[in-house]
């Protein structure tokens, strides 16, 4: 990247994403290239205000020294006329570099119409695109053959504010300013549509930023005195007033009807053409008549309509519920709400009507040409809105043609009608701000101390404290430690941070009081969402909520919140006006260091600050450590598959019926109880056997549990290598090992496994969760009806190339089984233990296909059905290298899928038997503590079976070092406990684990007559 891309990055990133939210909240290009030049012009208005109000002074201050400078100039010259004007300069603090302040709001625009031409010409979506009379944005519009129009209405539009902009300036100005504007027609005449329309637009908006920066240019030089109003004694008097208006208003629809009739005769043919141009004129007296009736009847009701007087908080009230129940329809989560669009609507229709009302009684204050500019644009609006209703109504198109500009509405909805509506409303704001002018707050002590707290905990709220906290709920879910997201998140929180503090900075006064008040406001929305009402739906599972179908809020909770929010702005303002400053830093001083705190103390208490459990999973090195198998001496596998569901296998082998006999030699029990329903409580007993159980653990509540898993697990290691194998091994979970226990360290990922991506499809890895944590950060602090845009459907706020995938750690899990035939090797001279413990089963519920392609959210069913078959592969490896019938392999998990995190229904008929009276545990439940176990021993033969002998994942120990092996023999009569527990987040700090439910089961697992609770 050389130095002028590095130099114009920052605002093609600005350009992009105003112009993906623009084209999120409209659905069309066109319309989000002109919602991106809005939004780039109202990112630029305080500094535009800042340089006309620097350029008023000069010029005032240019204006009293101009007699002595023409003194100076008449009275002096060569050197000595150079210092007396320096002199001059100097005593009145002047510098002719002043005199570039105007050129400043010209080249303030171009880095970002530079940006938009890089980022618009390269854009492919636009391409073939067509919106209004344009055919490609991304081509010119060659509307009149070689002739482009919108450079030419570009450059109209540039003349008419240069026009009003210096009708009462210099004409040496206006010389300059009309020399750009035919420079810019030249430059843009050939350029794509959409860039063109982009800049109209922006010049659009910068006339009407006079409204803003230079209202002055809009008043009349010499006021026009108004008579008195007079009652009318007859009917002839009011048209007889009107007449010269009417004529123009006949004269105008008569040329538009002639013409209208001519180009369809010139589209169609001749006949009868005199006849339809005297309908035309019939047509058009009819409408001039109607008109005057209409000028008639309003002048008779104009004095007691002007009178009508809404005051600010209802006005604004109303226009904020009119948009919030439009954009809460818009944003709903299962798709358009027609109830909130009608609430919109409704509120609408008062409130256009108040708003016209505003625009006529500022009639003798605005400037003709801008108030038949409003008038022209308020009627279109309303026309378009009239159009519509009647296409809603008749379910009938519209179609209008006229030189080739062809106008057609075939389908409408409420939409069409609401946007239309809001547009004209927002229009009519100014002008009711000329009526209601608002009051500006007084001056605030301590205002940078409030804004720079607000700034810090909104920026650190969404960028650092939430994400931190989200991950101490479940460290074990990430691979990364907590102080990864600090790094991380740093740079893009520093930027957030800088952005409004400079906007702040180099803001007017009066601005600085707005930010402040909208920054405020902003603080007590994230705070209330986040901190005090925060939405629950669940676990969030890498892009998706389990319980996302909440987000469809009822309708009395969208009335709630926007009242809530309108009563939230006006305590706000309230507390501002009445200078409560110290108690407002006070007060958000109290929630900066609450957050910081309560987020630094919830992840120290993980001991995942700086250091994670999976960190081992990512071994580096130059190495290669593939899994060894020994032809001679014999292997034992005991791979433990998280979360995976027993039953399953059951529905998978019928699914697959080839796997029975890939399967050949292993035995599957189906009658199996977990130990517990969390891996914390089941994997001691999975190491250590039955004395590490939660009841024996509990019982020795002299040391953490944290220390009573490392003991299973170094007795576990001890018992291996005792037996004199080779061990090879992943990582042991919640155990802290070092490299020196282990004679094989089994990488999870290494750079060097690439190579295999030819054979079977690697993909592409995406660490997302930096990125989601602080998108479901903001997505918690928004309002609800901001939440669904946020949310996306499970898309959220990330922008991915076609070929990269938002995919999270568990992606790493999915490629470490399917390389397991690539990564081992049969050359080992020893007798080898392999121990593996594999999160591939584990909620989230995924899969990667055969392709590479990452496959988000299936069921459980369809994730575990996936594992099998992926295992099933190694399986043929070591049959094919020969060192498959002297390998000793247990397929375990520590309990059954997480069926809280599913939203869905059980895809599998239920094996459950039980009455209602005999229920002591749920279902789903039930299918947590039901885990898998297939074994095949040494050289076992024969199709996959079934064993129904009642069996505990604490039997692994004994199953796989062969004592007192329940598998073997007849079945005994056992009674089993299980344990539903509590997640043990603090587990170097408590010594026992919590227990909900201790029960106790023999017999046939699934009768639940055979369950009891223990009390």
């Amino acid at each position: 990247m050389n130095f002028f891309e590095t130099l114009i990055a920052p605002f093609i990133y600005i350009i992009k994403h105003l112009f993906l939210l623009s084209y999120g909240l409209t659905e069309n290009y066109g319309l989000a290239i002109i919602l991106l030049s809005f939004f780039i012009s109202l990112l630029l208005l305080p500094v535009f205000i800042l340089i006309e109000k620097s350029k008023k002074k000069d010029d005032l201050l240019k204006q009293k020294m101009k007699p002595l400078l023409d003194e100076i100039k008449r009275c002096y010259k060569g050197q000595e006329r150079y210092y007396y004007i320096r002199t001059l300069n100097r005593q009145h603090n002047y510098s002719s570099f002043k005199s570039l302040i105007p050129i400043l709001s010209l080249l303030l625009q171009i880095p970002f119409f530079i940006a938009a031409y890089q980022f618009l010409e390269h854009y492919e979506p636009l391409k073939g695109v067509s919106f209004l009379f344009i055919n490609d944005l991304n081509s010119p519009d060659a509307l009149l053959g070689i002739v482009n129009i919108l450079p030419i209405a570009m450059t109209l539009v540039n003349l008419a504010t240069v026009y009003v902009y210096t009708r009462n300036g210099n004409k040496s100005e206006r010389n300059q300013m009309i020399v750009v504007a035919g420079l810019f027609l030249v430059l843009l005449f050939n350029l794509p549509a959409g860039l063109v329309m982009y800049w109209t637009m922006n010049n659009v908006f910068s006339f009407f930023r006079l409204f803003i920066t230079n209202p002055e240019v809009f008043k009349r030089r010499n006021a026009i005195s108004s008579t008195p109003n007079v009652k009318f004694q007859n009917l002839l008097v009011p048209f007889k007033r009107s007449f010269p208006r009417l004529l123009k208003i006949g004269i105008v629809l008569l040329v538009f009807a002639l013409l209208s009739q001519l180009n369809w005769a010139m589209s169609n043919n001749f006949n009868n053409i005199f006849l339809r141009l005297f309908y035309a004129i019939l047509a058009t007296i009819a409408i001039t008549v109607l008109v005057g009736l209409l000028m008639f009847v309003f002048t008779h009701v104009k004095v007691q309509l002007l009178k009508i007087n809404i005051k600010p908080p209802f006005f604004y009230s109303a226009l904020f519920l009119t948009i919030y129940f439009y954009l809460a329809s818009e944003f709903y989560f299962t798709g358009l709400n027609t109830n909130l669009n009608l609430l919109s609507l409704l509120l609408l229709i008062p409130l256009q009507v108040v708003g016209f009302l505003y625009v006529l009684k500022r009639i003798k204050s605005t400037s003709h040409l801008v108030y038949l500019g409003t008038i022209g644009v308020l009627v279109f609006l309303f026309v378009g809105q009239v159009f519509n209703l009647i296409v809603l109504l008749s379910e009938q198109a519209i179609s209008l043609s006229f030189f080739s500009i062809n106008i057609t509405v075939e389908n409408s909805n409420l939409t069409s009608i609401i946007i239309p509506g809001i547009i004209f409303s927002i229009v009519t704001v100014p002008y009711y701000m000329l009526t209601h002018r608002p009051k500006i707050v007084a001056k605030m002590s301590f205002t940078w101390s409030m804004f720079v707290l607000a700034i810090l905990y909104l920026m650190g709220i969404v960028f650092l404290w939430n994400p931190l906290t989200v991950y101490a709920s479940s460290p074990e879910t990430f691979s990364f430690p907590a102080v990864n997201i600090i790094k991380t998140n740093f740079d893009i929180f520093i930027v957030s941070l800088l952005i409004p503090l400079v906007i702040f900075l180099f803001s007017p006064q009066k601005w600085k009081r707005v930010w402040l008040f909208i920054f405020l406001f902003f603080v007590a929305i994230a705070f209330i969402n986040s901190s005090l009402i925060p939405i629950n739906l669940g676990s969030l599972q890498e892009s998706r909520f389990s319980e996302q179908e909440k987000l469809a809020a009822p309708i009395y909770r969208y009335i709630l919140e926007a009242f809530v929010l309108i009563g939230l702005f006006i305590g706000i303002l309230w507390l501002h006006r009445k200078q409560f400053a110290k108690s407002i830093v006070g007060t958000l001083l109290t929630i900066n260091v609450l957050v910081v705190f309560h987020s630094l103390y919830a992840v120290y208490n993980t001991q995942s600050f700086f250091t994670t459990g999976r960190e081992s999973q990512t071994i580096s090195g130059n190495v290669m450590r593939p899994i060894p198998f020994s032809k001679e001496k014999e292997n034992v596998v005991y791979f433990v598959i998280d979360a995976f569901q027993g039953w399953f296998i059951k529905q998978i082998m019928e699914d697959e019926p080839t796997l029975k006999d890939i399967y050949s030699g292993f035995i599957w029990y189906p009658n199996m109880i977990s130990m517990s329903n969390y891996t914390h409580a089941s994997i001691p007993s999975m190491l250590g056997g039955e004395g590490y159980s939660v009841d024996q653990m509990n019982a020795n509540d002299s040391v953490s549990i944290k220390e009573k898993m490392l003991s299973a697990s170094h007795q576990f290691v001890e018992k291996v290598k005792s037996r004199g194998f080779h061990y090879s091994t992943e990582y042991l979970h919640y155990s802290d090992f070092n490299d020196s226990i282990v004679d094989n360290t089994i990488p999870l990922w290494k750079e060097q496994w690439k190579k295999y991506g030819d054979h079977i499809h690697l993909g592409i890895f995406h660490e997302i969760w930096y990125k989601r944590l602080y998108e479901n950060a903001l997505f918690n602090s928004v309002p609800l009806f901001l939440k669904p845009k946020i949310y996306n459907n499970q898309e959220w706020l990330a922008a991915y190339s076609k070929n990269e995938k938002p995919v999270a750690w568990k992606f790493t899990w999915y490629n470490f089984v399917r390389l397991l035939p690539f990564i081992s090797d049969m050359e080992s001279e020893q007798p080898n233990f392999i121990y593996l413990h594999s999160g591939v089963a584990h909620n989230p519920w995924n899969i990667v296909t055969d392709q590479g392609e990452f496959v988000g959210n299936v069921t459980p069913y369809d994730n575990n059905r996936w594992t099998i078959k992926q295992l099933s592969k190694w399986i043929l490896w070591m049959k094919e290298n020969q060192v498959y019938d002297n390998t000793k392999i247990i397929f375990i998990s520590d309990h059954g899928a997480s069926w809280g995190q599913f939203d869905g229904e059980l895809d599998f008929e239920s094996p459950i038997i039980c009455n209602e009276d005999t229920k002591l545990i749920s279902d789903r439940n039930f299918l947590r503590l039901n885990p898998l176990l297939l074994v095949k021993d040494f050289y076992a033969q024969g199709e996959l079976r079934e064993d129904w002998r009642i069996m505990s994942n604490a039997d692994a120990p004994a199953i796989v070092f062969n004592e007192n092996d329940p598998t073997k023999g007849e079945p005994l009569n056992r009674t089993l406990d299980a344990y539903w527990t509590i997640w043990a987040s603090k587990m170097m700090e408590n010594n026992t684990m919590q227990v909900h439910k201790h029960y106790v089961v023999n017999d046939n697992v699934f009768d639940l007559k055979n369950w009891k609770v223990v009390e």
